[in-house]
């Protein structure tokens, strides 16, 4: 019988910080701006963390390579929880903005994703739209 030489757990900074400080959640460690639409929606705040990343890392949102549709996801997701929470447009833009730079400690790529909101805005919809049927019929499948 084999027995194990070592056992390896690892936890990020922010699972650690999030035990450490007794938070509810690991995205209670980024400094959000307040927003009713934003303040307990863990899923829109890992939208804005993780499109701004991609974003920031040079990704522009397309449907050429995987990562490129990925993005387009989370900023559909963005724009979805925004709509949802009935934030207007320059809510939105604002929260982005504070987003960025609160979390990045600069601002770089809102201006980009409202350019895209504002380009591809009906487009956004209907493909939110699609994915909002698709969901209802499986749940109606099962």
């Amino acid at each position: 019988m084999l027995l194990p030489l070592f056992i390896e757990v690892g936890f990020g900074d922010t699972v650690i910080m999030q035990a450490r400080e007794g938070l509810n959640h690991v995205m209670d460690c980024y400094p959000f701006p307040h927003h009713d639409a934003l303040d307990r929606n863990y899923k829109f705040k890992d939208c804005i963390i993780t499109a701004t990343a991609m974003m920031r890392e040079g990704l522009e949102p397309s449907s050429h390579d995987q990562q490129s549709k990925i993005l387009y996801k989370y900023l559909r997701g963005i724009y979805y929880f925004a709509d949802q929470g009935n934030m207007q447009v320059q809510d939105l833009s604002r929260v982005l903005y504070h987003s960025e730079a609160m979390i990045f400690g600069d601002v770089k790529v809102q201006p980009r994703i409202v350019e895209i909101f504002n380009q591809r805005q009906n487009r956004i919809k209907e493909l939110n739209q699609m994915t909002l049927l698709r969901i209802k019929k499986k749940g109606n499948e099962l």
